[in-house]
């Protein structure tokens, strides 16, 4: 008799709410999921500069897989971004990378600097890749949501110690 009560209790509930709820499933990443505050790898560096403000040059490399010289930049606010000249972009030079280590600028999800490790995982899923890296005397866990299918990197630097987001990278992936 009670496992009956318990079964038909389930069942109005059931009735009356609809179908059970369960958590959903984060929506698969999309080319626009690898961007950071509205700039993706691959826009055109004058959207960066819009985005993020005026860039001081930090260095120039040469990438030794593509031979392309690439710029590396730093703004008053911190956020470090790289580009490379590209005819596939209004101004000519396209967005390499982005990192951010403030929580001013979000992921198109709405993960900043800050945010729990969980919160990302929830928005996200469960990380193709994670490991650890040791950097300036602390251990940050990387979760690594890298795709082939777009040639786009989006990871997530969380502090082990806080589990908490310290910086957030996009990126393209050059092969």
């Amino acid at each position: 008799m009670k496992n009956f009560c318990i079964l038909a209790l389930a069942a109005v509930a059931v009735f009356c709410l609809g179908r059970p709820v369960f958590p959903q499933a984060p929506a698969a990443l999309s080319r626009g999921d690898f961007a950071i505050g509205s700039v993706a790898a691959g826009d055109s560096f004058s959207k960066a500069v819009k985005v993020f403000g005026k860039p001081t040059l930090v260095k120039t490399t040469k990438d030794e897989i593509s031979g392309s010289e690439v710029h590396h930049y730093r703004t008053a606010s911190g956020v470090e971004f790289s580009a490379a000249d590209s005819p596939d972009v209004p101004d000519g030079r396209a967005i390499w990378s982005i990192t951010v280590s403030d929580a001013k600028f979000a992921t198109p999800r709405g993960i900043k600097v800050g945010d729990a490790k969980s919160l990302v995982i929830n928005k996200y899923g469960k990380p193709p890749s994670q490991s650890e890296v040791k950097t300036e005397g602390k251990t940050l866990i990387m979760l690594d949501y890298s795709s082939m299918k777009f040639y786009r990197a989006l990871v997530f630097f969380v502090n082990k110690s806080r589990n908490a987001v310290e910086k957030i990278q996009a990126a393209l992936i050059i092969d």
